[in-house]
């Protein structure tokens, strides 16, 4: 219902960094919010995991539909991929 768009860090662009992780979000069958974010794949900077992980706490699914939730995510130089 809700998937908000990591952003990419200034410092972590300015810098190079880029990397691939994977995402697991707990969610409330109830309400569709996420209740917690765990990175199961680091990007391999911590910079960039905490983006992603501030992203994918502000999730929201369609109630009753989904309880956890694997999501890859890719940032490069052109931008990021959810």
């Amino acid at each position: 219902m809700y998937a908000a768009r990591p952003r990419y860090p200034y410092e972590a662009r300015a810098k190079g960094m880029a990397g691939s992780g994977v995402v697991l979000m707990k969610v409330d069958s109830r309400t569709g919010y996420v209740t917690s974010a765990q990175m199961l794949k680091s990007t391999g900077y911590k910079l960039l995991d905490e983006a992603a992980l501030e992203a994918f706490r502000r999730w929201r699914f369609k109630p009753g539909t989904v309880s956890v939730v694997k999501s890859p995510i890719t940032f490069t130089m052109r931008g990021v991929r959810f």
